[in-house]
Order: C-alpha cells, then structure tokens, then sequence
C-alpha cells in the first residue's frame, strides 16, 4: 500500500515550503515478492556470534553461515541478516539471557543450514520481529522465560511479532548416525509456541503448519520414480498421486522415516499429510497462563488442529485477549463432522467468556474465502 504526505511550513513573512514524502507499507500478511527481498546480505560471518551491545548496536546485512546468534544485551537490532545456526540443537537466534531486552530483527531470514532434531528458529522473549521469514525449522517461534518461577506467572512476554512468516517446518528422526530423534516417527512441528505469559502481539503474521515438502521425512517421486524438485512437489494438483521415497534411498541416507501421514481426504488443500502432530500455535501453560494476547490481520494454514490451546486451561480473572480479522484454511488434520467444520481454534478450558474473538461484524475471524467460522472451540 503506497502512502504520501506533504507538510508544508510558512513562515511570519508568508513565505511557505513544503515536502512529499511517500513510502510503501505492507497492508496485510507478506507476499513472496516481499519474502524474496528480505534477508540482504554482503558479509558472510562463520562462527557463533553472541551481541551485548547495550548502545543500540545495529548489525545489517550479515549471512551468520552455519553460525548462530544470541542476545546478552539491549537495544540491539539486526537489519536484512540471513542466519542458520551451527550443527547443533540450539536454536538459530537466542533471546533467552535474561539481560537481553528490546532486541529486535528486521527483514531477516531464519533457515537452517544442517538437518538437527529439535532445531528452533528463535527462542526466549524480549524481541520484536518485523517482517521475517523462519522455515524448515523444528518450531518457528518459541517463547519461553529462563529461570521461570511461579512467582513470575503472568510475566510480560515482551514478543511482537509483525508480518513474520513461519511455514516449511520439519522435524527430522532416525537412528544413529543419522542427526535424528532415534525413537521418535513422527514429527512434532508448531509455527509457535508460548508456554506462559501475556501480552504477545501478532500482527498480520502468516503460519503455515503444513509439513515442509523435499525436506526432512517428506520427500516425493512420479510414478516413473523421479524425485520432485521443491516447486514441483508444492506444484502438485490435489488430486494427484504422492509417491513416498524409499527410506534410505537418498545420498546420505534420508528419507529416515516413511513420511506418509494422511488424515483421509487426499487432497493437500484440505488436510493430506497435515497430521500427526503439528500446529499453526500450540499454546500452553507450563509457566503460567497464556493470556493477553493480539492477534490481529493474521492468516492460519494447516495443522492437525489450528491453534491447540488445549494445555492452556482458564484460571479465575484470566482473559485470552483481543483476536480480530483472522482467516484460515480448512486444511487442518483432525477435521470436524462434513469435512468442513474443520477443528481451527481449539482454545478449550472454558475461555469462551473470556476472550474477545468476534464470529460476524467488524473485526470477525473469517475462513480465507471470508465464510463465517465454524468448528471454535472454547
């Protein structure tokens, strides 16, 4: 969306100026043109970087390769950074110090470059995120306050979230030597998490909990037995065949696991291979409750449910916040009774007076074809 303004000034003698400025703002949840420009980078950085700048450090367009980045300090903020963490479990990007307060990224891309279990994109609180892609990650977005007590229920997140997309996730197992989960055979991927606190805002935010194709457990063939490229495999139309690798069959060993987990409609629009285990957001209370949240302008793709608040039980003077102009699909696994009255939002343990969630008129939570909801469940 373009926006000008022009201000102009006169002086005590009648002589006047003015000036026009005009700039482009993004009116709703990212597109792949704007995707496709974030992340410019120049300087390649290869080795684990922690910052504890407390001067308001500005870092801009750094490629940390094969290197991760944690936070000790405040006011620091990374500007079009690509960042794909070490060969490790850790997280691409740390907020977790409890000293790190006000960090923020900006058009910065968070992709991994080693397949590891249990790799997040950016985990802790205190950060703002402003148009940012995070993918083929185990979870995107994982807040979590380190040295929780219960004497801290109720904590201020300090997480904003603005036009960041989340999708392409995959959690890869397997056994020894293989860098899996070796007991683990299905995948367990959430585009977020919050196991506590309150007042986060998502802002026209874009999660799509659909598992990753050719990456991680899936990876899909023709029926002449040759291996879909990326585009191809997303290309597919919903009725055509998906054809599973054989397990081990690829240089390196992958596909470890048959990645082959249908929910019974065929089709990847409306559900095929969304299950077992993932969630646009998974919301819990194992440091108190989740409560006070915005959520705004925000669309919602895939997951066996929605949003899973089902471990997020409501406590007395407890409220779930403000969500508005909401839209999601009607791919979720753990479909309702037609195939239509899709399980979407699953906030459970009595919210349903406690939250502001608006069904019809201004503000109303809509599927993407603007139908009314249905399938709520407080």
């Amino acid at each position: 969306m373009l926006f000008s303004t022009t201000t102009t000034v006169t002086d005590a003698g009648g002589h006047s100026t003015s000036a026009t400025v005009t700039c482009t703002v993004g009116s709703g949840v990212p597109t792949e043109a704007e995707i496709a420009t974030w992340g410019a980078t120049t300087t390649t950085i290869t080795s684990n970087t922690t910052y504890s700048s407390t001067t308001g450090q500005t870092v801009t367009g750094v490629h940390f390769d094969g290197a991760r980045v944690s936070f000790t300090g405040t006011d620091i903020t990374l500007v079009d950074c690509v960042i794909t963490g070490d060969n490790s479990a850790s997280p691409l990007v740390s907020v977790t110090n409890t000293a790190a307060r006000r960090i923020k990224l900006v058009r910065c891309v968070l992709r991994p470059k080693y397949p590891r279990p249990e790799t997040d994109g950016i985990r802790g609180q205190n950060f703002i995120m402003e148009d940012c892609l995070i993918e083929n990650t185990t979870d995107g977005v994982s807040l979590v306050k380190s040295g929780y007590t219960s004497a801290q229920a109720g904590y201020a997140t300090g997480v904003e979230l603005h036009r960041v997309v989340v999708r392409n996730l995959a959690r890869w197992t397997g056994t020894p030597p293989w860098a899996g989960h070796p007991t683990d055979t299905v995948t367990h991927n959430d585009c977020f998490v919050q196991v506590g606190g309150s007042g986060t805002v998502l802002d026209r935010v874009l999660f799509d909990a659909r598992p990753a194709l050719q990456y991680g457990h899936v990876l899909l063939q023709s029926a002449a037995g040759v291996v879909y490229t990326r585009a191809q495999a997303y290309a597919l139309a919903d009725t055509a065949a998906r054809i599973s690798v054989p397990i081990g069959s690829q240089p390196g060993g992958w596909p470890v696991v048959a990645p082959w987990v249908s929910n019974g409609t065929g089709k990847w629009s409306t559900g095929e291979m969304s299950g077992t285990d993932f969630s646009c957001m998974m919301i819990l209370s194992s440091q108190g409750p989740s409560t006070d949240f915005t959520v705004t302008g925000c669309e919602f793709h895939g997951g066996e449910n929605m949003i899973n608040g089902g471990g997020n039980p409501w406590v007395t003077g407890a409220h779930m916040g403000t969500w508005t102009d909401n839209r999601c699909d009607r791919s979720q696994a753990n479909q309702g009774s037609g195939g239509n009255d899709t399980n979407t939002y699953r906030f459970s343990g009595n919210w349903a007076s406690h939250i502001t969630f608006p069904l019809t008129g201004p503000g109303a939570n809509t599927y993407l074809d603007g139908a009314t909801m249905t399938g709520v469940q407080f």
